[in-house]
């Protein structure tokens, strides 16, 4: 399954958004993976988006079972995870208004 996040980000907190996902990427890899792991998700994908109303964030991850991706990060007590949900809290101001058009699996 596969679980999209489409939210607004403050125009000051695009840098340390941007720098904080080269951290996971690049220095902080192996603990992100394993984060990964506990969420069940294969795949994440954040994508940083200029429109004319500011920056959003597209998110993207793939994950066995939305319901236990969700609580597995929420229970969790890897540093890591904790560090993320302050850099995101500090740094999405809301969801923009979207529709979903499509939603097709076999």
């Amino acid at each position: 399954m596969i679980r999209l996040a489409v939210a607004r980000v403050h125009p000051d907190q695009v840098d340390a958004l941007r720098a904080w996902f080269h951290e996971l990427e690049s220095g902080r890899r192996a603990e992100a993976l394993l984060t990964l792991a506990d969420e069940r998700c294969s795949h994440e994908l954040a994508t940083l988006v200029e429109s004319s109303d500011g920056p959003l964030l597209v998110y993207a991850m793939e994950v066995e079972d939305e319901g236990r991706s969700r609580a597995a990060y929420a229970a969790s007590s890897h540093a890591i995870d904790s560090e993320h949900r302050a850099v995101m809290a500090a740094a999405l101001n809301g969801q923009p208004t979207h529709e979903r058009v499509l939603d097709l699996r076999p």
